[in-house]
């Protein structure tokens, strides 16, 4: 039997075939056309939106859980009111700062396109303001909503004082780094993956 090879291309399948040739059979290498597979593509900004939203959400979770653990510490806690002392100041620089490294790590390690991670980064900062904002205006808002309904739960824990810096100037200075650590994380999460900085 002779045998005849055929170079397989690409989008093509070997197969066999016996062909009856005189006095025996000889094996030919018959390839058939396979059709282009078609692929289904999820837009770009998918991608990169839902790893923001991923990075976002995992660094007001922390947050939270972090300020929990520094009001069961009672660092923010001074006279049974609310209170932002230097320790509570410090806590929440470190914290929110973290935070945002950690979520620009997360958004930029689950941004699987050849985007920026930096760009994953700060975009994790820019949607956690206005949402935290929400957050603590809802808040807020059913606080009040219970202490006009039920005045025996209330306490004086809702009074904050300030003997720190003053609160506005905290928080300024804590996002500002928070942008910077978020487009550090960002970058550090897109070289995690191999992609570009």
């Amino acid at each position: 039997m002779v045998s005849q090879e055929q170079p397989i291309t690409p989008g093509t399948i070997p197969g066999n075939r016996f062909v009856a040739e005189g006095r025996g059979l000889r094996e030919q290498v018959v390839t058939t056309e396979v059709a282009p597979m078609v692929t289904s593509r999820t837009p770009a900004f998918s991608y990169f939106w839902g790893a923001a939203i991923a990075g976002t959400l995992f660094a007001i979770t922390f947050s939270v859980m972090s300020y929990a653990l520094m009001y069961g510490f009672g660092v923010g806690i001074a006279n049974g009111a609310l209170a932002l002392t230097w320790g509570a100041a410090v806590w929440i620089v470190i914290t929110t700062d973290l935070a945002y490294l950690l979520g620009g790590m997360i958004a930029g390690r689950l941004n699987s396109l050849d985007r920026a991670g930096w760009l994953s980064g700060i975009t994790v900062w820019g949607l956690s303001i206005p949402l935290v904002s929400v957050l603590l205006a809802v808040l807020a808002g059913g606080a009040g909503i219970l202490a006009r309904f039920a005045p025996q739960v209330t306490s004086n824990a809702g009074i904050v004082t300030y003997s720190a810096p003053n609160g506005v100037w905290t928080a300024f200075i804590t996002l500002i780094i928070g942008l910077f650590c978020a487009a550090i994380g960002g970058s550090a999460g897109a070289l995690a993956r191999g992609g570009e900085r």
